[in-house]
């Protein structure tokens, strides 16, 4: 039971037929065996210590933000201001995270690789975390719906859509380049591309990563194809899309050191 919003921990067991509160109460007391065979030991505890009332009154709604416990426009004012300097300053704290990164090795790898600036951008903004993917959007200018509309199975951060998306997941399994760290660190973009950076390296390193930055694009797209035109691109297509783009680059490269 979170103590601040009054929430349980405990998910609702299968046929569990508990609607309110004084179910839990018997004889002006609480109930602890009906309690235990309910919830959690955590939330039995935190359960029975609340205190209950003498004089056997009805359960009813209150407002915790007040000391009347009555709710009005000044109070409920005053607890949006707080909720928008909260998020306000956990913006600025990620923004300050990724400036005080910027002289790293992560933004000196990502200028100096030899591919468009469309696709260092999208990582960029990766970086970022201001890639407008579903969650960000909800969280800055209230957009309902912030589930992935390509799977509709979980909510859209950046990792599940390039990364856990069934749609992206299929994708990776028929790029013709893998990486273990996808599982590793997938769960942080900043982590993963830190990464896969210790692969430039090696022989055809820099190719491998340019080559995987040029899916995540893919994937992009094919996301935003489903996202406002409804219409789905078979996973060969995006793939050798990624692969086409890929190559055009790697001709151009080599046309310039020919020139020299």
């Amino acid at each position: 039971m979170d103590r601040g919003k009054g929430k349980v921990f405990t998910s609702k067991p299968p046929n569990c037929q508990l609607q309110k509160v004084y179910e839990l109460i018997q004889n002006g007391k609480w109930n602890v065996d009906k309690i235990k065979a309910v919830f959690s030991e955590e939330d039995c505890k935190r359960i029975i210590s609340i205190p209950l009332s003498i004089c056997n009154g009805k359960d009813k709604l209150v407002w915790p933000y007040s000391t009347t416990r009555v709710s009005t426009v000044k109070t409920g004012y005053m607890v949006a201001k707080k909720i928008q300097k909260e998020k306000m300053e956990r913006i600025q704290q990620e923004a300050s995270s990724c400036r005080n990164e910027q002289n790293t090795k992560v933004w000196k790898s990502l200028w100096s690789l030899n591919m468009k600036q469309k696709l260092k951008h999208v990582v960029w903004k990766c970086l970022h975390r201001i890639i407008p993917v579903n969650k960000v959007l909800k969280s800055r200018i209230g957009k309902e719906d912030d589930k992935c509309m390509c799977c509709r199975e979980g909510k859209e951060i950046i990792e599940h859509m390039f990364f856990f998306c069934r749609h992206a997941e299929m994708i990776w399994k028929t790029a013709p380049i893998k990486w273990d760290e996808i599982h590793e660190f997938g769960n942080k973009f900043w982590l993963w591309w830190n990464s896969i950076l210790e692969a430039k390296d090696r022989v055809e390193g820099k190719d491998h990563i340019i080559l995987t930055v040029n899916i995540l694009w893919q994937i992009w797209k094919s996301r935003n194809q489903i996202h406002f035109n409804r219409k789905r691109k078979c996973l060969g297509s995006i793939v050798n899309g990624a692969m086409q783009e890929w190559f055009e680059c790697q001709s151009v490269q080599r046309g310039k050191v020919d020139e020299e």
